[in-house]
């Protein structure tokens, strides 16, 4: 063995020792963020098992073209207000206003409290309704009173 060999394994190793070098850091964080989503799926799956909510009242007001749903959060997750979906056969309620024990805007929904959305120019008799929650929970009614 000369000094070329000796050399080129010099060479390769500290090539080596370079590339273990900068590889490290990059699968670290790979490693790290694979962790944290692990994490936050879990979170996700204990509020959804956690939550459950009733849809108590679905109401369309046919003079005022206004549809009051009024739903019981009776599961053990704070929901978020803006994060509850109303649809009206199909279509997503975006003309709407929220009261959580009646107080208007409140961001937050905590178990044991009710949340009533009032849907604005619903001009035709609803058919279905349905409450989606930003966990995931969904309920749906197609008995709906019908005012004057």
């Amino acid at each position: 063995m000369g000094f070329s060999t000796s050399a080129a394994v010099a060479v390769l190793s500290i090539g080596f020792l370079i590339s273990v070098g900068l590889l490290y850091p990059a699968v670290e964080q790979s490693v790290q963020d694979v962790s944290e989503a692990t994490d936050t799926r879990e979170d996700r799956m204990l509020d959804t098992r956690n939550s459950e909510i009733v849809l108590h009242e679905a109401t369309y007001n046919s003079t005022t073209d206004v549809l009051d749903v009024t739903v019981n959060n009776t599961g053990t997750v704070t929901m978020d207000v803006e994060a509850t979906d109303l649809l009206v056969d199909g279509v997503i309620a975006t003309n709407r206003s929220t009261y959580v024990d009646d107080v208007a805007d409140r961001e937050l929904w905590v178990a044991g409290e009710q949340l009533r959305i009032e849907g604005r120019d619903v001009t035709t008799t609803p058919e279905r309704v349905v409450v989606v929650t930003g966990t995931g929970i969904e309920r749906s009614t197609t008995d709906i009173t019908v005012v004057s």
